[in-house]
């Protein structure tokens, strides 16, 4: 007997759902503190921004090893004295306060003046474990300020959901942030899958940014120590964020390891090339033993390296024990385009390091200039091509229009060489204001690292990577601008608010504390997480799924300038990058299997079946009869699904495939199956006599036995769920249970509440109950002791009828049938009450959800 013909559904219209609000748990009652609003990482969030619609609760997944970030937005008037908590027990989550930069000029059409949000401020820094200045932040009237959070998953944690939350505290009270993190079964490598080469630049010795920036000195005073250790920690603080820095902790062109005489392995080789040190001593980086993808010397210009310098490289880089020779590789010659002159010019200096010693050779070109220029140019052979991100995938009119990708096959089919990509001041037009290049639609969309761009930009190369089959990323530089990072229009260089510029200088006089540290920016924070989606599509392809990655990949991405606004979240949905990570994710659940919610659906006239993802996308169609499919319900390990159709029991494989009926040797209607923890049973209600009773049948459909009879004095039975070896189920809006075996049912619910559709896990027990009004989501132990209501309040109210409540595989989460809207949509709550989330929204009925596995 379905819930869905009660008097209450008639009253569901198509126009009430546009009462459904966005993804918003109120705060807790009492709380004192101010009102606040939760945005993703992927919203470009400004002082200006106002929090109306914003989520209050904070739902991620994230694979072990990985980094999930959100932004608590706070508006003012306000003081923030401080953001605590130690969500999920783990002591993995960094919060920072950000601090804007004043943009002068813009970077182009996207752009804009006025403050970004953009230098990171930690209240613990990791590295010397000291307080920094983060806090109180004052929020002016008419202002917010924002909060950003890492919470990292550590590799040992199981893969599973877990809650908790974090206290926003300000001088009026408290607000708390529920929050949840749904661990996959996946762990990701402290090291990056996907190779780059940034580099730390260096300009001369009287513009030395880093020593500039931190001591006033471009010498540090003279204290090679104090530079060393500073290089370093920048260093080391990029590879916390998946990033290399090739040119060896910051070795000018004309320099090797040699430089660094005893130091260079305390320094450099060790922390950041090797991983095997930790630097201080005590540092708590997040990426422990991350290694360099890459090591990179120049060799194109007449003063670079040189045959000594590569020897010298040689002779540190394959030291026994300590061998990194297979990171090496030569900057053979930089953006030579098409200007014959510049390859030949390369050619003399490249040719006298492969001549010293036979590695790699790097060219920042495109095939087509490839092809024109290098047979001619006297040049060693280039293992790798590195094309300017708009000469791979240009717009209409320009010479490269088009996926020029192809063109790249011929060249990558010799052993070795590779393709990387890479972006720069081009994106927005380069040189200087120009509002010829300001105002053209043609910068629109271009991955880059911008601060006045769309928060997508800085995290697409990830996807560009994989979206043109390369594997590492060049950058030319992240501290060119660092001395004059705080100062409004200070990181304005080549037409770019930020371009080559990724750290902001976290000197004592700035945020306090003891010792000076690098700081992060947004940018590479998002630059960080387009690494980690690269990290889910390698383990994908790995898993036999790379076909489906390049589907998601290309859709979320078409071209390479579709990295536009659009591609962002919002405050009440989803961008472009979101929707394809959603995807990405459940592809991850169904290679490791019982992860997925099945439902039924009249989306599409009638009722069919459907499953998604717990992270609400990936919709996917699995049974779509002419005639109404119900009562989805998992096969332990899910890989078959068994469901009603037409008043019999059928089976399906996971993916659709398969469809068996099982009950079409009876007469009697049939519906609402669930499986043994076996799998080698099914339980079913079967309307005997005009009667519904609870059978068992094996799951080939034979040997159909009644478990629970019709009795003239009794009432119907139905909604059964099978746990071990007993089925709990409903009887006159009770919950009992009975063996599997059979035997006399025993009462687990009574009272007078109205109590029905049971499902249970080892621990919990969870059902709907109406006490003379609409239904709530119940949960309990499995006696029904310590009964809890998880939703009078937390999907609309009072007035709103939840149903159909299904366990998580860790019964961490409960997924059920909400009114909150006008029709029944599928919603997703913890089972301690906390992050109430639609997984659905349309003007369907969406209902009878099950979440797979146990």
């Amino acid at each position: 007997m379905s819930l869905i013909p009660r008097p209450w559904l008639a009253v569901i219209t198509a126009a009430a759902l546009a009462s459904l609000g966005p993804c918003v748990t109120p705060a807790p009652a009492g709380a004192a503190g101010p009102a606040l609003g939760i945005a993703s990482s992927l919203m470009q969030v400004r002082p200006s921004t106002a929090i109306t619609g914003m989520p209050t609760s904070v739902s991620l997944t994230a694979a072990r090893g990985e980094t999930e970030s959100f932004q608590i937005v706070i508006p003012g008037p306000t003081t923030v004295t401080s953001v605590t908590g130690n969500p999920f027990g783990w002591s993995s989550t960094d919060v920072f306060a950000a601090r804007v930069y004043t943009a002068t000029a813009v970077s182009d059409h996207e752009g804009g003046t006025g403050d970004w949000f953009d230098a990171l401020v930690p209240a613990v820094d990791r590295i010397y474990g000291e307080t920094r200045n983060a806090f109180p932040l004052t929020v002016p009237a008419g202002q917010n300020r924002v909060v950003w959070v890492d919470v990292t998953v550590p590799t040992s944690v199981p893969a599973g959901t877990y809650t908790s939350s974090l206290t926003v505290t300000t001088a009026a009270g408290s607000t708390v942030v529920p929050m949840s993190m749904r661990v996959l079964g996946l762990t990701y490598p402290a090291t990056s899958s996907m190779t780059s080469a940034f580099f730390m630049n260096y300009d001369s010795g009287s513009d030395d940014q880093i020593c500039l920036a931190h001591t006033g000195s471009a010498t540090c005073n003279g204290s090679a120590a104090t530079r060393r250790l500073l290089y370093s920690l920048y260093s080391r603080m990029a590879l916390d964020n998946r990033v290399t820095i090739a040119n060896g902790s910051g070795l000018r062109a004309d320099q090797s390891p040699a430089i660094y005489g005893p130091d260079w392995e305390t320094y450099a080789e060790a922390p950041a090339i090797l991983g095997t040190t930790t630097l201080p001593a005590g540092a708590r980086w997040v990426l422990r033993g991350a290694r360099a993808t890459s090591v990179m010397s120049y060799e194109y210009a007449s003063w670079h390296c040189g045959a000594t310098c590569v020897g010298q490289y040689r002779a540190e880089a394959t030291e026994a024990g300590q061998d990194w020779s297979s990171l090496a590789s030569y900057y053979a010659c930089d953006e030579p385009n098409t200007n014959a002159a510049e390859w030949s010019a390369c050619a003399t200096k490249a040719s006298e390091a492969v001549t010293a010693w036979k590695r790699p050779t790097v060219v920042t070109a495109s095939m087509r200039q490839y092809q024109a220029y290098w047979p001619a140019s006297g040049m060693p052979p280039i293992t790798t091509l590195v094309p300017l991100i708009l000469r791979m995938h240009d717009k209409t009119g320009q010479v490269d229009a088009g996926d020029q990708r192809a063109s790249y096959d011929s060249f990558l089919a010799t052993p070795g060489n590779k393709l990387w990509l890479y972006t720069s001041c081009i994106a927005s037009g380069c040189g200087g204001p120009d509002p010829a290049v300001d105002n053209s639609t043609y910068f629109d969309g271009w991955p880059g690292y911008a601060i006045d761009a769309p928060a997508n930009q800085a995290r697409a190369m990830g996807w560009m990577v994989r979206r043109y089959r390369a594997s590492g990323e060049l950058n030319w530089g992240v501290n060119v601008r660092l001395a004059t990072a705080w100062q409004a229009g200070g990181l304005y260089r080549d037409g770019m608010n930020g371009d080559g510029t990724y750290f902001y200088p976290g000197t004592v006089a700035q945020i306090g504390g003891s010792h000076d540290i690098p700081l992060a920016s947004i940018r590479l924070k998002r630059l960080r997480d387009g690494r980690e989606d690269y990290e889910l599509m390698t383990w994908l392809s790995a898993h036999g799924q790379s076909t489906a990655v390049d589907a998601i990949v290309k859709e979320a991405y078409p071209a390479a300038y579709s990295a536009t606004a659009s591609a962002d979240d919002t405050a009440t949905g989803k961008g472009a990058v979101s929707r394809g990570r959603d995807k990405l994710i459940a592809l991850v659940d169904q290679m490791t299997g019982a992860r997925q919610i099945a439902f039924a659906s009249n989306r599409t006239g009638n009722y069919d079946i459907f499953t998604m993802a717990p992270s609400d996308s990936g919709v996917t169609p699995l049974a779509t009869a002419a005639t109404d499919d119900r009562f989805p319900a998992w096969k332990p390990g899910g890989s078959m699904l068994a469901y009603s159709n037409g008043g019999d029991i059928w089976t399906m494989n996971a993916d659709g495939s398969n469809k068996v009926n099982l009950t079409a040797d009876i007469g009697d209607w049939a519906e609402r199956p669930a499986w043994d923890a076996t799998g080698a049973n099914l339980v079913f209600v079967r309307k005997v006599a005009g009667h519904w009773e609870v059978w068992r049948m094996a799951a080939s459909g034979a040997a159909k036995t009644a478990l629970v009879t019709y009795a003239a004095t009794g009432a119907d039975n139905y909604d059964p769920v099978v746990r071990s070896s007993m089925v709990y189920f409903v009887k006159a809006e009770r919950i009992f249970r009975v063996p599997l075996a059979g035997g006399t049912p025993a009462a687990v619910i009574t009272g007078t509440a109205i109590d029905e559709v049971p499902d249970v896990g080892e621990t919990r027990l969870t059902w709907s109950r109406s006490a003379g009004g609409p239904y709530d989501i119940e949960v309990s132990g499995l006696t029904g002791a310590g009964a809890v209501n998880l939703t009078a309040t937390s999907t609309g109210g009072p007035a709103i009828n939840d149903l159909h409540s299904s366990l998580s595989p860790d019964e961490g989460q409960i997924v059920f049938a909400s009114t909150n809207g006008g029709d029944l949509e599928i919603w997703r709550i913890g089972a301690n009450g906390t992050g109430a989330v639609p997984l659905t929204s349309n003007t369907a009925i969406d209902t009878d959800p099950d979440w797979a596995g146990y």
